[in-house]
């Protein structure tokens, strides 16, 4: 579970963050919130059709609070990246616990999304210039 006290304190940094970078306008308080709704919006679809069983709002408010300082290009980066990592944790979960019902364990999410946005951050030119490479071209 994720507290709102660290997503609040999270919050006020991304938009300190954000406005070290853009200048204080209506413009950019809009780009600001739509940056983040696009950031949060397919684990968003997967809270709602999975009524929460698939991933808790506390990923919705987690990658909406770091999305703020993602552009959409970004954004798509920062979700695909997210599910990756997760699913190579999983796969390699399955393969080495020793445990019968860990499949019916929920994983969290939240570090995989953490893990994402700080790949993003720093790379994230880097990746889609590798994902097109590899896919697209």
């Amino acid at each position: 579970e994720i507290s709102n006290l660290s997503l609040i304190f999270l919050f006020v940094l991304s938009i300190a963050f954000y406005f070290t970078n853009n200048e204080l306008n209506l413009r950019n308080i809009i780009m600001l919130f739509l940056n983040g709704i696009i950031s949060c919006s397919l684990i968003l679809i997967i809270f709602i059709v999975t009524k929460g069983n698939g991933m808790g709002f506390g990923d919705v408010l987690l990658s909406f609070t770091v999305g703020i300082n993602f552009s959409p290009k970004e954004a798509l980066i920062f979700n695909f990246l997210s599910f990756v990592i997760g699913a190579f944790y999983s796969v390699v979960l399955l393969l080495t616990s020793k445990e019968k019902d860990i499949k019916r364990k929920p994983i969290a999410f939240g570090p995989m999304i953490c893990l994402s946005s700080f790949l993003v951050l720093l790379y994230g030119n880097d990746i889609l210039k590798i994902y097109i490479d590899l896919f697209l071209s």
